[in-house]
C-alpha cells in the first residue's frame, strides 16, 4: 500500500512495495521512498512465488479516490475495514 501526504508544501509518498519510481517522482517535486521489511526470508520467498504463479489473491473490497484518502485511513484506524483498500491517484 502507498501512503501519501498533502499536509506539507512538498508532496510525499511511501510505498510498502518497491514500486515508487523515486527519481521520476523527484522530477515532479514529490519526495518518495520505498519501504519494505523482511522478517522471514523463506516466508517472503513463498509469497513472491505465490504472486508469480497467480495463486496469491488480494481482494480489493473498496476503492477510494485520492481525495477520499482520509476516510479510508479513518476506516482502517477504526478497524472497520475488511480486505484491502485501493487508492486511485489521477495524473
Amino acid at each position: 500500500m502507498a501512503f501519501a501526504s498533502r499536509t506539507s508544501e512538498v508532496p510525499r509518498l511511501a510505498a510498502s512495495v518497491p514500486a515508487a519510481d523515486v527519481e521520476t517522482l523527484a522530477q515532479r517535486g514529490v519526495v518518495a521512498a520505498n519501504v519494505i521489511g523482511h522478517t522471514d526470508p523463506e516466508a517472503f520467498a513463498r509469497v513472491v512465488q505465490m504472486a508469480g504463479d497467480g495463486s496469491l489473491s488480494v481482494p480489493i473490497t473498496r476503492t477510494f479516490t485520492f481525495d477520499e484518502l482520509p476516510q479510508a485511513l479513518r476506516l482502517v484506524g477504526e478497524e472497520r475495514s475488511r480486505g484491502k483498500f485501493a487508492i486511485t491517484i489521477a495524473s
